[in-house]
């Protein structure tokens, strides 16, 4: 605001220096006509008054007028050849000024010394002389005031004085008006200054406006093409959107699940075909709807309150199961992610998935159910071998022979372990299920430690292993499912007993930091390969697959372990090097 304030008065401020240095100029160039007036007057008037002036007086104010004329011109033919003319413009005025007042002291005091006492024709033609050339020197003068000032004062004001001290009144008369004719003449000579000065004004002005509106017009012109430039710019970047719109629109369309955009306030502003085919509804009846009515009134809450995370908290929510209803009255159920859209940093929109998983949650009971019913259908038939087994091996019906005795041994760990897989599988049936709870409690981890290591002593000396558990002298509590804990601990026991070498042992520790319980299991086996690291805790994942494998086992174990620890809000890994044995851990909150 500053700056463009300041502009225009440096702009005046050089305006008015501009103006004085031309007025300066339009004087001296202008003298030489003033120059030739001043000697054709003054020899004119000495040739009149020849005959009735003193011959010496006439003859030096002749020559005195001569030297001053020729000294002004000299001043000015300087000036003319000087390099510095304009940056010293008000020294060359001073100098005018001063060669001004000597020439218009010439007409004054030469009015005064050649003035002829008794004739008046002389008289006349004398002061009629002065009065011409003074009235002549104004508009030659008036550019600057102070020279035009000093040869008015020194041609007039000397004789207008001189003549009020004459004794008579004529004379007395003729000074007053030659005083008046004094202050007419530096009016005169003032209006045509302030006159002059205007015309400069305007004149620089104008050639600034001329100059500003050249700069205006090649500026018009550049904004103009830049703005050209800009649209089609602009014009190629809508095109290039558009395509990406299109394009984005058919990869949206083509797209399995139903993909849509909310606003803040969970309305639908687009979609894919997807969702209009789920759902039944019509795009037009879509198109502004909240999100919500569209989920039942059982499930509403869940969804807002995730939707709520993504578009206020910028959380990505994943997975959100919600049953919706169809326009035909059908209903389906979706499992909904919400995503926030962020633009220049700030949470603009939110986007969403639904993926149908209606036939697969019809699968998944009818698999439920045949899994139920099938694992019930075995372990009733394998109860009763095992327990027809057990009386055999019992020696009920008498003592068997030793072959035979053997084959009942080998039926008997089959159906075990036929019954363990059954008990396996409906623990996986079990988690999967939502409804199923597990019983926290506030325990004592090292007792329930303890505990699995001696139920697993047994099945450790099978395979001549022990466990060495140096049971913390403070009880360490956590949050735990006392039964699934010890399933935990007694797959990770077996695990180890089963994959440690023949005399070997294994180690069992319990420790805790300032948060967090730590139980480790650690074996001296062959350690787990590397390849096969990425998959110890999938289903039916085994190292060794194949059907001569040395270990038993389903595959099981590992991965309902890894559910159980997660339920109780746990962690379970594992540290291995091949060759040099495995340590499983259990992590858990320290309650």
């Amino acid at each position: 605001m500053n700056e463009q304030a300041s502009a225009p008065v440096a702009e005046y401020a050089h305006n008015d220096e501009r103006i004085a240095r031309a007025r300066v100029d339009l004087l001296y160039r202008q003298s030489y006509p003033g120059f030739a007036a001043t000697l054709i007057n003054a020899y004119a008037t000495g040739i009149v008054l020849w005959s009735i002036s003193d011959t010496g007086l006439l003859v030096g104010w002749l020559v005195y007028m001569t030297v001053v004329t020729m000294l002004r011109y000299l001043l000015v033919r300087r000036r003319d050849h000087s390099e510095v003319r304009d940056k010293a413009y008000v020294v060359w005025s001073n100098r005018y000024t001063v060669g001004a007042a000597l020439a218009g002291l010439g007409w004054g005091v030469g009015a005064i010394v050649l003035f002829p006492d008794n004739d008046v024709v002389y008289q006349m033609f004398l002061l009629v002389v002065l009065a011409g050339m003074s009235s002549g020197a104004v508009p030659f003068l008036s550019p600057v005031p102070r020279a035009m000032l000093a040869y008015l004062l020194s041609a007039l004001f000397p004789v207008g004085l001189w003549l009020l001290t004459r004794d008579d009144l004529p004379h007395a008369y003729v000074g007053v008006m030659a005083l008046i004719l004094l202050w007419v003449l530096i009016l005169t000579g003032r209006r045509m200054f302030e006159n002059l000065t205007e015309s400069l004004q305007l004149r620089y002005e104008n050639e600034h406006l001329v100059t500003t509106l050249q700069a205006s017009g090649e500026e018009l012109r550049s904004s103009n093409d830049r703005l050209l430039r800009e649209i089609e710019i602009r014009n190629r970047a809508e095109l290039k959107l558009q395509e990406s719109n299109a394009f984005l629109e058919q990869v949206m369309d083509t797209a399995t699940n139903a993909i849509f955009v909310l606003d803040m306030s969970g309305r639908l502003m687009r979609f894919n075909h997807a969702l209009l085919s789920a759902t039944e509804y019509a795009s037009s009846e879509l198109i502004g709807r909240v999100f919500v009515t569209m989920v039942r009134p059982e499930f509403q809450s869940g969804v807002e309150e995730r939707f709520r995370r993504a578009a206020i908290e910028g959380e990505t929510v994943k997975q959100h199961e919600a049953e919706c209803d169809c326009r035909s009255g059908a209903q389906r159920t979706f499992q909904i992610s919400f995503a926030p859209l962020r633009e220049e940093g700030r949470i603009s929109m939110v986007v969403g998935t639904a993926e149908d998983i209606t036939e697969r949650k019809a699968l998944d009971r009818i698999k439920e159910e045949f899994v139920s019913t099938v694992s019930h259908e075995l372990r009733t038939p394998l109860t009763s071998i095992r327990g027809a087994l057990g009386l055999l091996r019992g020696n009920v019906v008498g003592e068997l022979p030793v072959q035979a005795a053997n084959l009942v041994e080998i039926a008997d760990k089959n159906c075990h372990r036929l019954l363990k897989l059954i008990d396996q599988v409906l623990d996986i049936q079990r988690l999967e299920m939502p409804q199923v709870t597990f019983e926290l409690a506030r325990l004592d981890v090292t007792e329930l430690v303890s505990v699995s290591v001696e139920s697993n002593d047994a099945y450790a000396r099978e395979f001549d292993v022990r466990y060495v558990y140096p049971r913390p002298q403070q009880a360490l509590y956590a949050q735990v499912d006392r039964d699934r804990f010890i399933q935990v601990m007694t797959n990770l026991l077996s695990n180890a007993a089963k994959f440690s070498p023949s005399g070997g042992q294994v180690d069992v520790t319990v420790s805790a930091d300032a948060e967090r319980l730590f139980v480790h299991v650690s074996d001296s086996g062959p350690g787990i390969p590397a390849e096969f690291r990425s998959r110890v805790f999938e289903r039916f994942a085994q190292a060794d697959s194949s059907p001569s494998r040395t270990h038993g086992g389903t595959g099981l174990g590992l991965s309902i372990a890894k559910s159980f620890v997660e339920k109780m809000h746990g962690r379970i890994w594992f540290e291995t090097r091949a060759g040099g044995g495995t340590i499983f851990g259990v992590e858990l909150p320290l309650a």
